[in-house]
């Protein structure tokens, strides 16, 4: 509980994010979200989404983004990279990331052939597609995005003819439905949203946040 009030403090001041597209709502968690999150499955619990760092740690995060998602962009470039090297290298937190599809540009067609990059080299295929999409966003959400994404993603040793096929699979579509379903449940209303132990905290917030977030998880005494 005491984790709850801390994320729900800093977030007063410090979340920004992406609205679904279908209804742009809040950028933070609301009240309903946070009482949802005190009977919530512990996050290490949730096995949708892609993982990275080991499963033992301490600090385990499931993040629901959109390739599309401005923010998520943020995030992924800006934050993330960070976080990777202080807490995941260093065997402290696991992440999992879940992709969703909210109706931002270029979104659906980005977070398909991330499932897919999955099913053909596995989380650590998933997470050199996850950079690259991330680093060429922009260039992603125009209708000609489809062959120059296809041509990115083969130059890491994925199967393009087999990816391109993989992208309309009806599976790939239930998967991307299955994580959408798993975001509901989560009360996930923007994008990027993390659930940190089982704490939903919404918005592309700085490497600070998660810094205090994450070390009141590693010493509850300093809080």
């Amino acid at each position: 509980m005491r984790l709850i009030g801390l994320v729900l403090g800093l977030l007063l001041t410090a979340a920004s994010g992406c609205g679904n597209a279908d209804a742009r709502q809040s950028d933070g968690p609301a009240g309903d979200a946070a009482s949802h999150a005190a009977g919530a499955v512990h996050a290490a619990e949730l096995e949708l989404g892609h993982p990275l760092g080991p499963e033992e740690a301490p600090i385990a995060v499931v993040e629901f983004s959109d390739f599309g998602c401005p923010y998520c962009g943020r995030f992924a470039r800006s934050t993330l990279p960070d976080l990777r090297r202080e807490y995941i290298e260093t065997g402290r937190a696991r992440w999992r990331y879940v992709p969703v599809v909210f109706g931002f540009a270029g979104g659906e067609l980005m977070a398909a052939a991330a499932e897919c990059v999955a099913e053909q080299g596995g989380a650590d295929a998933f997470w050199r597609a996850h950079d690259l999409m991330y680093a060429r966003q922009s260039a992603l959400r125009g209708s000609d995005a489809r062959p120059r994404l296809l041509d990115w993603l083969a130059e890491l040793d994925v199967d393009r003819d087999a990816l391109d096929a993989c992208i309309d699979d009806p599976g790939t579509a239930a998967r991307l439905q299955a994580n959408n379903e798993a975001a509901r449940q989560w009360l996930v209303r923007g994008t990027p949203t993390f659930v940190v132990n089982g704490v939903p905290m919404s918005g592309a917030v700085p490497t600070d946040f998660f810094r205090r977030v994450f070390d009141t998880v590693l010493d509850p005494s300093g809080l």
